[in-house]
């Protein structure tokens, strides 16, 4: 979706991006020429969530480079966990239940034993070298996130929840349009509304400024009695989705 009033040059993006884990959200700025089918801009600036990876890349002269890339997961995840000691947790709990369920005391006892054991034993950390478990994404995982990026020339800034993650260079771009896409990630019907058969990526409080916010682009900001309105439609909405799902 193309935002034909909007056009930017030097910038700052607000956006907080709404929707599942599994699936695709992007913002585009600078664009030039025209998106169809098989064929994106000439030329832009995207920020995008794509299965909770988010990317930044800059496309000039038909080459699309990524300029930054992070699973969030691991940005989030303060505690990393590495695959051998997740599959040693895993063991040891699938002993516990086994001896929970045992026919008899002695079964328990021995079920029990093994499980301490496991649970006791040696398993490489991933600050030792080993591989961080990541696990699978779920279908109705929640994946929203708050980023802010700012543009000035050929320097680029880019904060998302809160933290600083990318400052660097770029090449220099001439002021062009947005856009803005969502789409499925691959994995069939992945909204977190079920009652709904499209993907439910929403992009809130977009808002597109200067980057000293003097000069405003673009706000999709409801104000007043429309954010009231839009809240009690919402609610309504939560309503009829549950009498769907639940009766």
């Amino acid at each position: 979706m193309t935002l034909k009033k909007a056009k930017v040059g030097d910038c700052k993006l607000n956006c907080e991006f709404l929707g599942n884990k599994i699936g695709q959200q992007t913002v585009y700025l600078k664009t030039q020429g025209t998106a169809s089918g098989k064929h994106n801009f000439a030329s832009y600036l995207s920020l995008s969530l794509e299965n909770n990876i988010l990317c930044l890349r800059q496309k000039q002269g038909g080459a699309i480079k990524t300029l930054y890339k992070v699973d969030m997961f691991k940005l989030e995840d303060d505690k990393p966990v590495s695959v051998p000691k997740d599959k040693r947790a895993a063991l040891s709990s699938e002993l516990n239940v086994r001896g929970r369920f045992a026919q008899n005391s002695t079964t328990a006892a021995l079920y029990k034993l093994k499980a301490f054991k496991k649970k006791r034993q040696k398993a490489k950390s991933v600050k030792e070298g080993a591989k961080e478990y990541v696990p699978e994404i779920q279908i109705q995982d929640p994946g929203d996130v708050k980023a802010e990026l700012t543009v000035k020339g050929s320097s680029l800034t880019l904060t998302v929840n809160g933290q600083k993650l990318c400052q660097r260079q770029i090449k220099e771009q001439a002021a062009g349009g947005v856009a803005l896409e969502s789409a499925f990630g691959g994995f069939g019907q992945s909204q977190r509304n079920i009652a709904d058969d499209v993907y439910d990526g929403a992009f809130k409080d977009l808002v597109i400024t200067s980057p000293d916010g003097e000069r405003v682009y673009y706000d999709n900001r409801l104000p007043g009695w429309e954010l009231v309105s839009y809240h009690w439609k919402h609610f309504w909405n939560k309503v009829i989705d549950w009498f769907i799902n639940d009766l």
